[in-house]
């Protein structure tokens, strides 16, 4: 990889979100139907789209620097926060409204 910055291991991304998947598997959010293939079919369309550069074997990446690639995933950061804080919020209502814990 160029430059010497760190990279991020696609096997660890797919880890945790599985791990995410199976905290929310219940919450009817249709992320059940997550696999290595689809996540495979992302990280390429990122490598197209020049926000990443991937190694030859596929099994880890690094972000381009640009303002472009920090933008977006500026964006999709705050789109995450955005859903686990209403996620909360309704949460915490609904124990609130019944009384029992919903965690």
């Amino acid at each position: 990889m160029p430059f010497g910055k760190p990279s991020i291991l696609i096997k660890e991304i797919y880890d945790s979100s599985i791990k995410c998947a199976e905290l929310l598997a219940n919450e009817n959010l249709n992320i059940n139907n997550f696999t290595m293939s689809r996540l495979m079919d992302k990280v390429r369309h990122f490598h197209q789209t020049n926000l990443i550069i991937l190694n030859e074997q596929e099994t880890e990446f690094q972000f381009v620097t640009n303002e472009r690639t920090h933008r977006l995933i500026s964006i999709y950061a705050q789109a995450v926060m955005i859903f686990l804080d209403t996620y909360t919020i309704v949460m915490l209502a609904i124990e609130r409204l019944c009384g029992t814990n919903k965690v």
